[in-house]
């Protein structure tokens, strides 16, 4: 870390990474993805990763303590996790989850205000929401994944549907539109207008073991990246100093689970009465705050606002008349 060395990688600062990629003859393949620079070979054959995409440094210590004992090589975080848990990404044909391309998605924010809400406020988020979502419940069983020929509401399944506004309802579901529905759970109360495919299945299995695989590793950047690589739609681009070029696709993409994992964490969001919501966190009065505690998966207190909060748009917010604490977000209607 922050050393090179003949023959060996090395993580060095995102800012470094930068330079000698776009120093000429300095390296000999440079990889991307979505236009973001990854990895570079040096022209001496070193491979410098970011050390930054690992978190603290103290983090990628543990991991890389922790693949080194095993005899794993890691070049990034969800290397490690493919390394670690390769049974949990092997490839899903086309057919059984490429209807839900374009309708995964990550994070979100959604308001039903904006301006200032008199009255004392608090900051409440869900601890490692994306792990707890791995064991909230259990994920289909692959083998038992079968394409749907039909609207099945009854069944345990995926549907991409398009349907009215649900007031109330987990945000895509509360604007309407195209959007990805997990049946029976979200059935309820829904106006279908058009259904556009989907999968049912017949049998789940227990995440848990991935789950404590990912807290044995002891950097959390794993936690939350593991299902990066379910959601992963975009071809990694190898660029050598020869001017050739080769695309490298994706791997372990599989849609369903990844979707699976975003709509436990906003049910758990839907189910706080709140102004505000923001990927894994709410705002919201006091006398509407959940329940607290420590473990993975409950919620915990990280900010306060006692004169009032200022909401401007989904993904800005902060005290009335000061520099916003979070600017992020598109402006999108409330």
């Amino acid at each position: 870390m922050d050393q090179v060395s003949a023959g060996r990688p090395a993580y060095v600062s995102r800012r470094a990474l930068l330079d000698t990629a776009t120093t000429a003859g300095a390296w000999r393949r440079v990889w991307s993805l979505g236009g973001t620079v990854t990895a570079v070979e040096r022209a001496d054959w070193v491979i410098l990763r970011a050390k930054e995409e690992w978190g603290r440094p103290e983090e990628l210590d543990r991991a890389m303590t922790w693949w080194m004992r095993r005899g794993l090589k890691a070049a990034s975080p969800t290397g490690l996790v493919l390394q670690a848990a390769k049974e949990w990404y092997r490839k899903v044909a086309w057919s059984r989850h490429g209807f839900a391309a374009g309708y995964v998605r990550g994070g979100w924010e959604e308001t039903s205000v904006r301006g200032v809400i008199a009255g004392p406020h608090r900051v409440y988020d869900l601890r490692r929401a994306y792990r707890w979502a791995l064991t909230a419940a259990p994920l289909p069983r692959r083998e038992t994944i079968q394409v749907a020929h039909r609207w099945l509401p009854d069944r345990p399944g995926l549907h991409l549907v398009t349907i009215a506004e649900m007031d109330g309802a987990a945000w895509p579901l509360s604007e309407g539109g195209r959007c990805l529905v997990e049946t029976p759970i979200d059935a309820t109360g829904l106006e279908v207008h058009g259904w556009h495919g989907g999968v049912v299945w017949y049998d789940t299995l227990s995440a848990c073991p991935l789950g404590e695989t990912l807290d044995t590793i002891g950097a959390s950047v794993c936690q939350r990246s593991y299902w990066g690589m379910w959601a992963a739609g975009l071809s990694c681009k190898c660029q050598f100093a020869s001017g050739a070029v080769t695309w490298l696709p994706p791997y372990g993409t599989d849609y369903v689970r990844a979707h699976l994992i975003t709509a436990r964490v906003r049910r758990r969001l839907a189910e706080v009465r709140a102004p505000y919501r923001y990927v894994d966190a709410v705002i919201t009065t006091p006398d509407e705050a959940p329940p607290l505690g420590e473990q993975v998966g409950e919620w915990r207190e990280v900010r306060r606002y006692e004169d009032g909060v200022w909401i401007g748009y989904p993904g800005a917010y902060g005290a009335p008349g000061e520099r916003p604490d979070r600017l992020a977000g598109v402006q999108r209607r409330c």
